[in-house]
């Protein structure tokens, strides 16, 4: 048997019968994120009335002051689980960035509000895209309507690197006009 840590309680155990298609287990901090195959017979964690994760929708919101509204941002946006950050843009280090970053996995899609929410400067925005796909997790920015999946074809480079160019302009230009932001 393979054992499987929910953070639920901070020490259960929970035995998941040998054969039953794991293919690999992981200690979370407020869910079982069991992967197994889709021919595999009912989970053990789902019987105890756990939610198993099997690509997952993660959003992840952020807003520079503590008196700006998060809840507009993915209004209305199905998600699984969301990571807020109230916290400036041009800080790559947010904590809630980093926690997200440490929870997704293979299969999930992390789902922002746009692009300016995820990364202030095009280069950021580039890396964090770029090292979310290359792990298989998709990036769906719903402003603009696009989600990256790692194809890495040259439309995907293209409108990467256009919409974020924006959104950085749009930034620097704010900046100008209200030198406090």
């Amino acid at each position: 048997m393979l054992g499987c840590r929910s953070g639920v309680d901070p020490n259960p155990t929970y035995r998941i019968p040998a054969g039953v298609g794991i293919e690999s287990v992981s200690t979370f901090s407020d869910t079982c994120r069991c992967q197994f195959s889709d021919s595999s017979p009912a989970h053990s964690h789902a019987q105890k009335g756990f939610r198993v994760a099997h690509g997952q929708r993660i959003g992840y919101i952020r807003v520079s002051t503590d008196d700006q509204n998060t809840e507009r941002q993915l209004d209305g946006v199905p998600v699984d689980k969301t990571f807020t950050d109230k916290a400036s843009g041009k800080d790559r280090e947010r904590p809630q960035l980093t926690a997200l970053l440490d929870y997704v996995r293979d299969g999930d899609t992390v789902v922002v509000h746009s692009m300016d929410r995820l990364a202030r400067s095009l280069d950021d925005l580039r890396q964090l895209v770029r090292g979310l796909t290359e792990q298989q997790i998709k990036v769906e920015f719903v402003k603009e309507g696009l989600t990256f999946i790692g194809d890495d074809t040259p439309m995907a480079n293209l409108l990467l690197t256009m919409m974020g160019a924006v959104a950085e302009f749009e930034r620097a230009l704010l900046g100008t006009l209200h030198p406090s932001t």
